[in-house]
């Protein structure tokens, strides 16, 4: 009789068990975006020169709002992490989507090996890394951010009045396109820095945001005349798309996919259509949408994480590369960890490869030496607008390395009795100061602009881990 009951208590608990992890789906969407020469080598840039996030996002330099947080401010003002501006990889607006028949609670962690999230919403309940304070915080070296109790709610809860809206500011943002999707809302009533009314904060999806220097598994390269899209990485490619655009022209070349290891001549291929920018962007979207449905979001998922991006992946001008990044690749860098597990859980992160080709460098080279030799602050401040803001100052720093790289070939030939370890030293120390100035001159700064904007070098970030 005991062993029935055992084996009847065992049963109930597994099927309780299956019907935990079977009631609920979630849909993760998000990009990866690098910045390649000519050459195909990336290039570190500063993805801190711009942000349109709204004020309520946190953010390591603003972890949270309210009474918890001015309480603690000292606390919080000891636990400071020195963060790089400049990164080869910027991870751009990840949002998981809850579907779910019940309202349950879960627990969410994601990690980021090879980066720092930088900033999420709603509250996070724990995130790192951060320098600990004794008694207070312990030491985390890891980059990951968790969010405990997370209440996945039924999907009429706002329009029913039980919850109310998520925060909307009147400046405009990447951020709220996101919403435009059908899921049930998030909330969390513990997080760092949250009021103790018991409202927490809530949300239409989880969302969260970073920056890495993992390699991306495409190589993007302009030598001469054509564009040669190389699959670097360890998995096959596929949902490939090149982009080209200047004015009123663009050109699209679908790739289907791209073996590993595989070289694709992007200008000689047949599929490759040239004309009109605005049919083609039109393609573009139909195109890239069917991409993301098959790859595992619903259609307005899709829908929404196009009209995110696309001011940035069509309508700036340039050469760039979108593709479907392989989910084995996003688990190895981006590990998630939802608890209970989904029936169901989509990865879709689309990689955007953003080349500077070869001409604009050779112009950008000329403008260059133009000031450097003359002080020509025409030329400085037209090399500054070669590309598009947030790309300027990786322009800059491709030049710089190219620099370098010349002048240690000379220091190897150039005939000297002082040691070479001595001249090379002054020879950087002269290519530092002049692109210093032709980053000042071609990027100057407004009087009025605020010292709390990052700047060339590091900037310090408070972090904060709540107790649960």
């Amino acid at each position: 009789m005991k062993l029935r009951s055992f084996i009847a208590c065992g049963l109930l608990a597994a099927a309780v068990s299956a019907e935990d992890t079977s009631r609920y789906t979630a849909h993760e969407w998000g990009t990866f975006t690098s910045v390649q020469g000519s050459d195909g080598q990336p290039i570190r840039w500063n993805p801190f020169t711009e942000s349109d996030l709204p004020n309520f996002v946190h953010t390591r330099r603003k972890p949270a709002e309210g009474p918890s947080v001015r309480a603690q401010a000292l606390n919080l003002g000891m636990l400071m992490m020195k963060q790089s501006t400049h990164w080869f990889q910027r991870m751009e607006t990840p949002v998981i989507y809850f579907h779910s028949e019940k309202p349950l609670r879960l627990t969410a962690t994601v990690g980021f090996p090879s980066g720092l999230i930088t900033e999420w919403y709603p509250a996070a309940s724990s995130y790192g890394p951060v320098f600990g304070v004794t008694n207070l915080f312990p030491d985390v070296s890891q980059s990951f951010a968790t969010w405990t109790d997370l209440e996945i709610l039924p999907r009429d809860a706002a329009s029913t009045g039980t919850l109310p809206n998520p925060p909307r500011e009147s400046a405009a943002s990447h951020y709220y396109a996101a919403r435009n999707a059908q899921s049930n809302p998030v909330r969390t009533t513990r997080g760092v820095g949250l009021s103790t009314d018991g409202r927490g904060e809530s949300e239409q999806f989880l969302f969260y945001r970073g920056v890495a220097d993992f390699t991306s598994p495409l190589k993007v390269s302009n030598p001469g005349e054509e564009i040669l899209v190389e699959n670097t990485g360890r998995h096959t490619l596929a949902g490939l798309f090149v982009w080209e655009a200047q004015g009123n022209k663009a050109s699209l070349t679908p790739i289907p996919s791209l073996a590993v290891g595989a070289v694709h001549h992007a200008e000689t291929d047949p599929n490759r259509v040239t004309g009109d920018r605005s049919a083609l962007t039109r393609h573009f979207k139909d195109r890239l949408q069917t991409a993301l449905v098959a790859d595992g979001l619903n259609p307005d998922e899709a829908a929404a994480m196009i009209q995110t991006w696309a001011d940035s992946w069509f309508d700036e001008d340039g050469t760039r590369v979108l593709y479907l990044v392989p989910r084995a690749f996003t688990d190895s860098v981006l590990p998630l960890t939802l608890q209970p597990a989904p029936a169901q859980l989509a990865r879709v992160f689309v990689g955007r490869a953003e080349l500077i080709p070869v001409d604009l460098e050779r112009r950008a080279e000329s403008l260059a030496e133009r000031f450097h030799k003359s002080g020509d602050t025409l030329a400085a401040q037209e090399l500054g607008k070669l590309v598009v803001p947030r790309f300027a100052d990786s322009l800059l720093n491709r030049l710089h390395a190219r620099e370098l790289a010349a002048s240690e070939n000379w220091l190897s030939f150039e005939p000297s009795l002082e040691p070479i370890e001595k001249r090379r030293e002054a020879a950087t120390a002269k290519r530092h100061e002049r692109f210093t100035a032709l980053r000042a001159a071609a990027f100057p700064k407004p009087a009025t602009e605020s010292a709390s904007l990052p700047t060339a070098g590091s900037i310090f970030s408070t972090a904060a881990t709540a107790t649960p």
